[in-house]
């Protein structure tokens, strides 16, 4: 017999072939006070029987020496119940007791389960059960180490699986030795065994990495072809190399397999490295599964909050519409009685907008914190994604800039695919002119010094069909000879296709001095709710910010809307006090009751301005560019008739609405420059150093309006044509002795129409062009 038939047959005495079970067993040993129930198995040193203890009613194990194995069998069977008796670990099943009756060696031992890993289906397995029997087996081969033993033949059949997922190693073939030669099982057995070494610890290593590939990667480290000898195939495994890991095996495993079944015994870890590798494995999965069971809970808890979110918002409208019933219901000079229901109303809505904010915030905080908890958790991540697109749609159309940008950031970090496409957003823009020809210059809108500045995107023939634009605020310019340069501000929302027709005026028809507005939608109005939930005493600051072109910081502003405007011609600055002075001068004897001035404590009348010789003149203090004050509705409306005659086109005071888009544009903003504030940009109580006082019309260019519109936010208060409650009239914009809040173009107040003050005067609007020729 060759030495290779000799290391097989030593393998598995009188097998050509793995893992056969033999009936012809010998006959059970009598005197052990025990009755065999049946064969479990054999191995190269011995019989493996289930037995039943009589006496203390239990069923055993009973290993007995192969009658043929002689001397060597039983000094075998008989070491290895000494060293499983040392080995004292939960992973070995228990001797009971050893009895040496004549030529055989019988050792009776706990009885193994009946299920061995080989009788595991791996699919029916989680991961974590998977490695918890492994990790049982590598922690038993350490401490057989740690006493000088080695298991020798380590395979699935020699693993019993208990009933709880527990692992007992086994020796079925006459391991659990300190020397000797290799007699086990050669699917598993390292390369150094297949050519005729002794067992050692790396080999052990060895043994336990191909348990564990086959036990996860569903299938054998080593298989057989057919029709091959189990000697052809010992050969074939001895210089094979290592197939491919299979895909789904955590790196770091992985690597862990790769390195215990090199073919090098030294490169491999020893079974210590090897457990303490695992546990750590192990100790961050159970780590990771808990953080993600928690994760979990979380995106629950935060998408019932989303869910509130929602139910709140549409409960939010429909308060708000109560609301507006009610304002028109109830005269202000009401008794309290008869306000109660619109009070109530608005409690309404300050609970609502409260519960509605934190209920988002809470929502973003416990998605983020499930984020955190668990960044695999892709729940996690589309919730958060769905929270701030819903915050980013709230805000891109108002006037919230940064936080829009923050918006837009959060949904591109968490999206998973599902906003990609309306993240691209791009919009498009249609601009006629009937059959004018001509070019538009398009500029977008950048923040510099705290001003949005215009920067020049490019010029583009008439008409413009669909020109791609992203979601913003845009300045399309049209230029066209015989044309005064129009400009005709685009507030363009997400995904949008706008499409504007305009009517181009001559530099005759708009008149030196005003200014043409195209027809067209604008943001308009605030936040009044917001502002009162958030305005305490001690501070300010909004909950929310711009939402469908709110400003919650302006005084009195209207429910934000998206009202359409005719198009029109208006003043470029307030009229000014020459230009009054020449209406009084025109009036003769009838002037008096239009001289700008106050009345008294007691109702007399006070002018500030002085006549001599039937003639009206300015005090020698009083700039004649200074926007007339100290004027009323009446004084407005009647210098409004003289200069209608004067200029044969008619003139009046603005609405409210002709005024907030003059001065706003159609994008929302704060102020006319952009969202910014500094007290050098307009005519208010700290521009200037000194005690605070008139001063002349259009001396603030940063105070300008995206159509030209100067003075619109400081300067003095005007006069409109709109109504702000019973015996009252709206005034727009901020004064010269006003601070910072008084300037926001949403923001508004009521004076009686004959109420005359020095920070009050007007500007007025046509809707007809100026005639040719004048």
């Amino acid at each position: 017999m060759s030495d290779f038939e000799k290391l097989i047959e030593s393998m598995v005495p009188g097998l050509g072939h793995l893992d056969v079970r033999d009936a012809d067993s010998p006959d059970f040993p009598a005197g052990l006070g025990l009755e065999p129930l049946e064969v479990l198995g054999r191995g190269g040193t011995g019989w493996v029987y289930r037995a039943e203890d009589t006496t203390l009613c239990r069923t055993v194990a009973v290993k007995v020496s192969r009658p043929d194995g002689g001397k060597a069998a039983r000094d075998a069977i008989r070491r290895e119940a000494q060293v499983t008796a040392a080995l004292e670990c939960p992973g070995v099943l228990p001797v009971h007791r050893v009895v040496e009756l004549e030529d055989r060696v019988c050792v009776v031992f706990q009885l193994a389960p009946e299920r061995t890993l080989a009788d595991v289906d791996p699919g029916t397995l989680s991961n974590e059960q998977k490695w918890a029997l492994l990790h049982e087996i590598i922690r038993t081969l350490v401490r057989a180490h740690d006493i000088g033993v080695r298991h020798g033949d380590l395979h699935p059949r020699n693993v019993a699986v208990g009933s709880l997922g527990e692992a007992y190693v086994m020796d079925g073939g006459g391991g659990w030795g300190v020397a000797g030669s290799f007699t086990g099982h050669p699917g598993y057995a390292a390369p150094e065994l297949l050519r005729g070494g002794s067992p050692t610890p790396p080999s052990d290593v060895f043994s336990w990495a191909a348990v564990a590939w086959e036990l996860l990667c569903g299938g054998s480290l080593r298989n057989l072809v057919a029709d091959e000898t189990l000697g052809e195939a010992i050969s074939r495994w001895r210089d094979a190399p290592l197939p491919a890991l299979p895909e789904g095996i955590e790196p770091e495993l992985g690597a862990l397999l790769l390195a215990c079944l090199d073919s090098d015994p030294s490169e491999r870890p020893n079974a210590e490295a090897v457990e303490r590798r695992l546990h750590a494995v192990l100790t961050g999965r159970s780590e990771r599964a808990r953080r993600l069971e928690e994760s979990r809970a979380l995106v629950a808890q935060s998408q019932v909050l989303l869910d509130e979110y929602r139910d709140l918002s549409e409960a939010f409208q429909d308060e708000m519409r109560v609301v507006a019933v009610q304002r028109t219901k109830i005269m202000d000079a009401a008794p309290a009685a008869q306000k109660r229901p619109l009070w109530d109303a608005e409690d309404r809505l300050k609970s609502l907008m409260i519960q509605q904010e934190t209920a988002w915030v809470h929502a973003v905080e416990g998605a983020l914190r499930a984020w955190t908890l668990a960044p695999e958790n892709g729940d996690a991540r589309g919730l958060l994604a769905d929270l701030w697109w819903l915050r980013f749609r709230q805000l891109e159309s108002g006037a919230a800039e940064g936080e829009t940008q923050v918006a837009l950031e959060w949904v591109r970090k968490f999206d998973d695919g599902r906003y990609a496409r309306l993240l691209e957003g791009a919009g498009s823009v249609s601009l006629t002119c009937g059959e004018v020809e001509g070019q538009v210059r398009i500029e977008g809108f950048v923040e510099k010094d705290r001003k949005l500045a215009p920067f020049l995107v490019g010029v583009v023939d008439l008409p413009l069909e669909r020109v791609p634009l992203e979601p913003g605020s845009w300045l399309l310019t049209v230029l066209a000879p015989g044309f005064q340069d129009c400009r005709y501000p685009v507030s363009l929302r997400r995904r949008e296709h706008y499409k504007g027709e305009l009517v181009l005026q001559s530099e005759t028809a708009v008149g030196e001095g005003w200014i043409y507005m195209p027809a067209g939608a604008f943001h308009m109005g605030g936040d009044p709710i917001a502002r009162q939930v958030t305005w305490k005493a001690g501070g300010r600051g909004p909950l929310r910010t711009f939402r469908a072109g709110g400003d919650p910081l302006a005084k009195e502003a209207l429910e934000a809307c998206s009202p359409t405007v005719r198009g029109c011609f208006i003043m470029r600055t307030c009229v000014r006090s020459a230009e009054y002075l020449a209406f009084l001068n025109s009036l003769g004897e009838e002037a008096a009751p239009h001289v700008p001035g106050e009345a008294g404590l007691y109702g007399d009348f006070r002018p500030y301005w002085t006549q001599e010789s039937s003639v009206w003149t300015l005090p020698t203090d009083w700039n004649p560019d200074w926007p007339v004050v100290a004027v009323n509705i009446e004084d407005a409306s009647a210098y409004a008739a003289w200069l209608s005659h004067q200029l044969d086109r008619e003139c009046r005071l603005p609405t409210e609405e002709e005024w907030e888009k003059a001065a706003r544009g159609v994008d929302a903003r704060a102020f006319p420059w952009g969202p910014s504030f500094d007290p050098t940009f307009a005519h208010m109580r700290r521009s200037r150093a000194g005690a605070p006082s008139l001063w002349p019309v259009g001396q603030y260019p940063v105070d300008c309006s995206v159509y030209g519109c100067m003075d619109m936010a400081g300067g003095v208060r005007e006069w409109t044509a709109s109504a702000f409650s019973e015996g009252q009239v709206v005034v727009r914009g901020g004064g010269w002795n006003d601070d910072m809040d008084e300037l926001r173009c949403a923001g508004r107040r009521g004076l009686p129409p004959h109420f005359r003050s020095s920070s009050v005067g007007f500007r007025l609007v046509s809707e007809a062009p100026a005639p040719t020729g004048r």
